[in-house]
């Protein structure tokens, strides 16, 4: 039962002030663009798979742009960058194409599960939901980011609306749109088929509709399942590194304390409430999202707090929130039911403008504060962040770099790295691969390396053969020659190469002296670009279709 009603001109007032945040918002996001865009790696390999779809003419099972000279199985699906190969396609630099993606990203994603919260539960719900997602900036900054995954979870409300259709066009689009998100992300789909079913589960008139749909949707993924299982080597978590991966991605947390309090008093509203007929059962999607992925905080804690779990703790704050009234026990004296409404509104709105979070490392456990996007943007703020406009990888010296490495090299050039630090950044010995990984991107180029756990294995890439070569300066003795980690040959770097250039930070860029036309692997294209275009615009379009007709229930 939907007890979301408002009335019409309530619900004007919502949509138009929900408007207004989003322009707000968009503003923020891409005036202040540069504080929202890392070099962690998630941006500059989504652009260098999508160049590489486009060099190829399509869909490749093989990465014949990086881990050189063997290449490695192509395994992230491809939707995402048959997106972005769009706009490389039309000629768009690379880090204008790196800001469209991450600010697009953001909004839309913003825009359509707020659109989806509107038709599944209220205007009001949807607008409380969108306060409080555009307050969390840690949050805004990891969907600009993990593109794929926030792409799965802002997406997945528009499922449920389709399935309330209870027509052919409504089953049809949410098949497609389960598809879609199949073949967007390795992990996240997963999390949401098993929400979907929980939602069905509460919902047993959409029951046997919902399984068949994610048996056909998971069937047509099955031929890209087997690719990433016949390949299982190449993917790190299933490797020796398990452990230390598992151990680096936890040893350092930070909570949003000011949710997740919310969080658990809406749970215990809404589970007090359930069987009283008077929560909307749409809501237990969002319950499932929150436990069903909670495996994420365990390998990689920081997806879960500031992606997937809170996104859906948002979501149910949100749904309390806008429903306190009929959520509070009757039971209980008047006076007591508006004291914890107003109390847990001011906590709420309190929330939404001063964030308190909890931080532990090594042990150590502290507190911090972090305000309303709005303020961290028009606040003073230290270097590098909102207000600065300056991005710690993304500056004008590093893309320099990437101009001369564009324009004094051809276009199958191979770029080498063995540097371990970029800036303010150290890179592990199993996260190297970010820096020549950053170069590539900004340049349209091939590198030699790229994820581990590979290249502790796998044929190594002859330096010499390397159009540019990436080192910082302690790695460098005073003889000219290169301390090399990870087994590569020692060789005298200036015989062979001349230094383009150095940063203050100790990173020295040489070119090579005599050209050096390297022959990579090749791709076997299993989807022509303008087919897979084709496919997903004409998906997008019925999804659309599908969605804008369907009724609020």
């Amino acid at each position: 039962m939907n007890t979301n009603r408002t009335a019409p001109q309530s619900i004007s007032g919502y949509v138009v002030s929900a408007l207004i945040l989003i322009f707000l918002s968009t503003l923020i996001v891409f005036f202040f663009q540069q504080n929202f865009i890392s070099i962690d790696g998630d941006l500059t390999y989504h652009l260098a798979a999508a160049q590489s779809f486009v060099r190829e003419g399509g869909l490749p099972l093989t990465e014949n742009w990086d881990s050189l000279p063997l290449g490695r199985p192509h395994l992230y699906p491809p939707v995402i960058h048959f997106f972005l190969a769009a706009l490389v396609a039309l000629k768009i630099t690379p880090f204008m194409a790196i800001q469209l993606f991450n600010g697009l990203s953001i909004m839309l994603g913003l825009l359509l599960s707020w659109l989806a919260l509107m038709k599944l539960f209220s205007p009001k719900t949807a607008f409380y939901y969108l306060l409080s997602a555009t307050s969390f900036v840690t949050f805004i900054k990891l969907a600009g980011v993990t593109i794929p995954a926030s792409f799965v979870f802002l997406l997945s409300p528009l499922l449920l609306v389709l399935m309330k259709r209870s027509d052919r066009v409504g089953y049809a689009g949410a098949c497609i749109l389960m598809t879609v998100i199949f073949y967007s992300h390795m992990v996240f789909p997963y999390f949401v088929a098993a929400a979907l079913a929980a939602w069905a589960i509460c919902n047993r008139q959409y029951l046997k509709a919902t399984f068949r749909i994610l048996l056909i949707s998971f069937l047509l993924y099955v031929p890209w399942l087997i690719h990433i299982l016949s390949s299982l080597e190449y993917l790190r978590y299933f490797h020796s590194s398990y452990g230390t991966i598992t151990e680096i991605t936890t040893q350092f947390r930070t909570m949003n304390a000011s949710i997740f309090i919310l969080f658990i008093i809406s749970i215990f509203l809404i589970a007090r409430n359930w069987k009283k007929n008077i929560v909307n059962s749409d809501i237990s999607y969002f319950l499932a999202i929150a436990f069903a992925s909670l495996p994420v905080a365990y390998f990689e804690f920081s997806r879960y707090i500031y992606s997937i779990g809170v996104w859906a703790m948002m979501v149910i704050v949100a749904f309390a929130a806008a429903n306190m009234r009929q959520l509070l026990p009757s039971g209980n004296p008047m006076r007591f039911r508006r004291a914890f409404s107003a109390a847990f509104a001011a906590a709420f709105f309190l929330s939404l403008v001063w964030g308190i979070y909890f931080q532990s490392s090594s042990g150590v456990f502290s507190i911090q504060t972090r305000y309303h996007l709005f303020l961290e943007a028009t606040l003073p703020q230290s270097r590098h962040y909102l207000g600065s406009n300056i991005s710690i990888h993304f500056n004008p010296e590093n893309l320099e770099i990437a101009d001369y490495i564009a324009a004094n090299t051809p276009p199958d050039a191979v770029i080498a790295s063995v540097a371990h630090h970029l800036d303010s950044e150290e890179f592990l010995e199993h996260r190297i691969y970010i820096l020549s990984q950053f170069f590539a991107a900004m340049s349209d180029r091939k590198m030699s390396n790229l994820r581990s756990p590979e290249y502790h294995w796998q044929e190594g890439f002859d330096l010499s053969k390397a159009a540019i070569f990436l080192v910082n300066k302690d790695q460098i003795d005073a003889d000219g020659n290169l301390i090399v980690p990870l087994g590569a040959k020692k060789f005298h770097i200036e015989s062979q190469f001349h230094l383009v250039t150095e940063k203050k930070d100790g990173l020295m860029v040489y070119a090579n002296n005599s050209s050096v036309p390297f022959k990579g692997p090749s791709g076997r294209v299993v989807l022509p670009l303008w087919l897979g275009w084709l496919i997903l615009g004409s998906a997008c379009i019925y999804i659309g279709w599908a969605v804008s007709s369907a009724r609020r229930k």
